[in-house]
């Protein structure tokens, strides 16, 4: 699978990039919201992983993007801690499911990148 990752971390970015490596699969990942639009319209995902704290809420301007240029891609917010309302805006915008960071094996196995 191919998937993307945005996160204004950068030790959370290069580390999930990482990890997902290991299972096969192909990732690219950008610490800014303009970059991740140009990967979005330049190449298909299968999965994008957002962070949910990006600057001048970006999660939610990259969820709009996203709905306009790849409708239907698996979507899913990365977070340390978010609210309710956040959660429930990010899922009314067509995100699958928020996602508590740190990566680990149980949830790659949720967002479908590896078997259990």
């Amino acid at each position: 699978m191919r998937v993307l990752i945005i996160d204004s971390n950068k030790n959370d970015l290069f580390v999930n990039t990482d990890l997902i490596k290991t299972y096969g699969h192909t990732v690219d990942g950008t610490l800014k919201v303009y970059d991740g639009q140009g990967f979005i319209e330049q190449n298909h995902y299968d999965v994008i992983l957002i962070e949910n704290n990006l600057p001048h809420d970006g999660a939610f301007e990259l969820l709009q993007f996203i709905e306009q240029k790849r409708p239907g891609c698996a979507v899913y917010i990365l977070t340390e801690g978010i609210s309710v309302a956040r959660a429930v805006k990010a899922i009314k915008m067509k995100a699958m499911d928020v996602i508590f960071k740190p990566l680990d094996k149980e949830k790659l196995a949720k967002l479908n990148l590896i078997d259990q």
